[in-house]
């Protein structure tokens, strides 16, 4: 799973909001919220909103599955 829906919150947006300021549809961002895997490029315009709107994130914290397998 990923934390974008987390991410989104944090910086008050709809989906609706983060699909337009992302390039994508509101129903892509609702797939991935669900666990569907965005391809690189959409996953750095995501991103990319996000930090636009003053959220502080990488891609990495985006959309790693489980923090918890990250390497020290």
């Amino acid at each position: 799973m990923n934390r974008l829906q987390h991410f989104r919150k944090k910086a008050n947006l709809t989906q609706a909001q983060l699909a337009a300021a992302a390039g994508c549809s509101q129903p892509n961002i609702h797939k991935i919220e669900q666990g569907a895997r965005p391809g690189i490029d959409l996953a750095q315009r995501l991103v990319d909103a996000l930090v636009s709107f003053g959220v502080s994130c990488t891609i990495k914290e985006v959309f790693q599955s489980d923090p918890s397998t990250e390497a020290a």
